[in-house]
């Protein structure tokens, strides 16, 4: 605090001033006092007992480091901020007399930020495609969900696109920067879409797409008032264009000082206040002085940073300053001096696996592209500001493709021996005696005459395949590495030992199982990717290891780099878009696999994945485009014009869905429940009311423990449609009734089924949300009874939980026996009242029906 502030003897006082002076810091972009102000502040909280303090304090000191390009005291922030938001105990050494609920709403408030600011300080200091940072992502994913704070999912998309970056996928990259720019505003008071759109134009500066760049630019100013910190998110985009109107060679930087259209603030922070902001400005009068050749300058400029940030340790920053150093020096002449700096970047690069700073130091350093001061990833491109959606980011390389084991037609020593093994195993594979004797030759090949690594990598390649005696495992294993022992730097030789080693170690009965352990097999898989970072079918044999293994933000990884090197691979989409899937990524899951379809890949498993993920997304113009491409290459089959119908219905489109139903319809065997459903629903929109009482009528009379070829959730989704479709039934209805009940009695009944009856119940204050978890006793009537589900015809009762809105847990009780009264003759039992929510003014009544689940026999 300054020197004439009042000193407050109540610790709450003074806390209060330490907090309301660093806001007033942060809001005028004063970082290095609000760190300051931070560090003050968690003191007094400590001493004073108090834990919000605290963890806001901490909050502070870890988002501000990367502001100050410190990471390492953001770091250690969020460990200590992870550990006490996931332990109670530490968190009462603080302060003990916290309550409960208080330090559960801390947690929840948190705990997203906490992982977000950990992953961000890690990789700032060893990149953001460095081990375990997919990792990070997903588990930061999975905390948002846990706590509840689905909006802060945003914070770790704008992570994901400093990975994809970094991993050289800029095409992914802007995926999700793109993503948080549109839907970035969830909730009042988190907006994140500024942060997208300015993430979108760094990412267009860096492909070198310059006035797709300025339009991004131009969209983030106008969200700048919508960000938290509306000050900092002028400046920040005005460096921006500027750069960008640089580049255009348009020299129109900001009023010296000022921010164009801000008149809150008359002053850039000082320097040392916010650092980042003071490197970006340097940056940017490096580059102009570049253009206007004096490079001499810029290496001045430059050399400085340089140095301040690799005494930070903060790479990623060094990594880009680095780049334009070597860019100066190239454009000044000085070769010798280009040589040791490139040389440094590379080894730092590879180390941390940021193939983007790679490619980007191999066009600086290519003599047939000129140097430009930025060192773009691509040709910069001026003049097509329209064109700002691309199916793959420009570049002057031509695109990577899966290479093949061996790149070249030159002979090898073994050649014609191996291809004549290929040839015998072609006719004969399946006849135990040839593969027999093909794996005694390979055998037969030792190191003294296997002398060429592409006779050794094929006859690796062979062995992991005719191989199939665990007796002779533990020979073939010695044979291996010995043939391979002589190849250390041979990035393919070095990954089909490690991909044969897995396959010999993961037979149960093999005899080499306990020679090589999975640290081994990982070692080999490691250095092979190190030594050759673009070598498509290595990172295509780690990610299967690996995913085998099941470590899957390795898997995650090396999955991204190979459809990365070779976006039309259906193998490596389907399973990158399944670890999407696996961790609630559903989005980013159908951006890949529409990646590979937009590169030409015909795998019709690619085509349907992504149309069942459209439709899961509701994106349904899209929907129709992945149907029509698998009917292309898989024609006739069933399901596709159910999907088709569904996603028709959703746009409205009713005559077009009654069409595909009738396709579909056509084409199927057995079960036609979904197609009854969505025609009635069909036949709801276009008003037709007496064929939709007819088609519910037809739908009513199928037999559901009959339905084996619906999931639950199918079925779910299905009845739910038909219950919105039926509100052109008058409540009175009886057939209405009858689809009421049917409904309650399957556990089918979507929310809004109760929000009519709640509704009509008079408003109330000091309304309770309550869980309430119903036992239903079954007889042998169940069997045959309309409420029984496929696979429930054995149960003997079933357990279901409820939702209520009450004024207390009598009143909770009652209302869930009430509805739980008509599914079943038998009378059913409360089980357990469980307050979950307090404090409600609204319409009392139920809320929702849960999924059931069967009673154990013995119950």
């Amino acid at each position: 605090m300054n020197a004439d502030e009042p000193i407050h003897d109540d610790p709450a006082d003074t806390l209060a001033a330490l907090e309301r002076a660093k806001h007033e810091a942060i809001a005028r972009c004063h970082d290095r006092t609000a760190t300051r102000l931070a560090a003050e502040l968690k003191r007094a909280a400590k001493a004073a007992r108090r834990l919000d303090p605290y963890v806001w304090a901490l909050h502070t000191l870890m988002n501000h480091a990367k502001d100050l390009l410190d990471p390492e005291p953001g770091r250690e922030a969020a460990i200590e901020l992870i550990a006490i938001l996931e332990s109670e105990e530490l968190a009462r050494q603080i302060q003990p007399d916290i309550d409960s609920a208080e330090y559960e709403s801390l947690v929840s408030q948190v705990s997203s930020c906490a992982y977000d600011g950990l992953g961000h300080a890690t990789a700032s200091a060893r990149g953001y495609n460095s081990e375990g940072v997919h990792d990070t992502i997903a588990e930061g994913i999975q905390v948002c969900r846990r706590t509840g704070k689905l909006e802060c999912i945003h914070c770790f998309r704008e992570y994901a696109s400093d990975v994809f970056r970094a991993s050289d996928d800029l095409e992914m990259a802007l995926h999700h920067a793109r993503h948080v720019a549109v839907n970035g505003n969830q909730r009042e008071g988190f907006d994140r879409r500024w942060a997208g759109a300015s993430e979108e134009a760094g990412i267009l500066i860096i492909a070198g797409r310059i006035d797709a760049a300025e339009a991004a630019a131009l969209r983030s100013l106008d969200l700048a008032e919508s960000y938290h910190n509306p000050i900092s998110a002028r400046l920040l985009t005005h460096q921006l264009l500027e750069t960008i109107r640089l580049l255009n060679g348009r020299d129109e930087p900001s009023p010296s000082g000022q921010v164009a259209g801000d008149e809150t603030t008359t002053d850039f922070p000082p320097a040392d206040e916010w650092p980042k902001l003071h490197l970006r400005q340097t940056m940017i009068s490096a580059l102009r002085s570049c253009l206007v050749g004096e490079p001499a300058a810029a290496i001045s400029l430059l050399t400085t940073w340089d140095r301040r940030l690799t005494d930070r340790q903060c790479r990623v920053e060094w990594f880009e300053v680095r780049l334009r150093l070597i860019a100066a020096y190239l454009l000044a002449g000085d070769q010798e001096r280009v040589a040791g700096l490139a040389r440094q970047l590379e080894s730092k690069a590879r180390e941390s696996r940021d193939w983007l700073t790679l490619r980007r130091l191999s066009r600086l350093l290519d003599p047939k592209i000129p140097v430009s001061p930025i060192a773009p990833a691509g040709p910069l491109t001026i003049g097509s500001a329209t064109d700002l959606a691309p199916a793959v980011i420009a570049t002057d390389e031509p695109a990577a493709t899966a290479a093949p084991e061996s790149p070249t037609p030159t002979p090898t020593p073994l050649g014609e021996a191996l291809d004549a093994l290929t040839a015998a195993l072609e006719q004969e594979q399946d006849d135990p005696d040839v593969r027999s004797r093909s794996l005694n030759a390979l055998l037969g090949f030792g190191p003294d005459v296997a002398t060429h690594p592409e006779d050794v990598a094929r006859m690796l390649h062979f062995a992991r395949f005719i191989c199939d005696d665990p007796a002779v495992a533990s020979r073939v294993w010695d044979w291996a590495e010995a043939i391979a022992s002589p190849f250390p730097r041979e990035a393919v030789v070095l990954n089909l030992l490690a991909a044969l080693g897995h396959s010999l170690r993961i037979d149960d009965d093999s005899s080499v199982a306990d020679r090589i352990d999975a640290e081994r097999i990982e070692q080999l898989f490691r250095h092979s990717l190190d030594l050759d970072p673009n070598h498509t079918r290595n990172y295509g044999r780690a990610a299967i290891y690996y995913r085998q293994a099941g470590q899957l933000s390795e898997a995650e990884r090396c999955l991204a780099r190979w459809l990365r090197l070779d976006r039309s691979n259906p193998h490596a989409s389907l399973w990158l878009a399944e670890i999407y899937e696996r961790s609630d990524r559903s989005r980013d899951a159908l951006a890949v696999l529409d990646m590979a379809l937009r590169a030409g890949t015909d795998a019709p498993e690619v085509a349907w994945q992504a149309a069942l993920l459209a439709h899961s997304l509701e994106q349904n113009e899209v929907l129709l485009t992945y149907l029509d491409q698998f009917e292309k290459v898989a024609p006739g089959g069933t399901w596709s014009h159910y999907y088709r119908a569904s996603g028709l219905l959703r746009l409205g489109r009713a005559v077009d869905a009654i069409a595909a139903l009738v396709e579909e319809e056509r084409r199927i065997e057995g079960g036609v429940l979904h197609v009854l459903i969505l025609r009635a629903c069909a036949l709801s929109l276009l008003g037709r009311l007496e064929d939709f009482r007819n088609q519910l009528t037809e739908v009513m009379a199928v037999r559901l423990a009959g339905v084996d070829y619906l999931t639950h959730s199918g079925l779910v989704n299905l009845f739910s449609r038909l219950w919105d479709a039926a509100k052109v039934l008058p409540e009175e209805d009886s057939l209405r009734g009858v689809l009421v009940n049917r409904l309650l009695a399957t556990g089918l009944a979507p929310n809004e089924l109760f929000d009519g009856p709640r509704r009509a119940n008079p408003t109330a204050e000091g309304l309770n949300f309550y869980g309430v978890v119903v036992v239903q006793p079954l007889d042998e009537r169940w069997r045959d009874f309309d409420g029984c589900l496929a696979g429930e015809e054995e149960w003997t009762g079933y357990r279901i939980p409820w939702g209520v809105l009450a004024s207390d847990e009598a009143e909770a009780s009652r209302i869930a026996l009430h509805w739980q009264a008509p599914c079943y003759p038998l009378e059913a039992s409360l089980e357990s009242v469980e307050l979950r929510d307090e404090g409600y003014t609204d319409h009392p009544g139920m809320v929702w029906q849960g999924m059931r689940s069967s009673l154990p026999a013995s119950e």
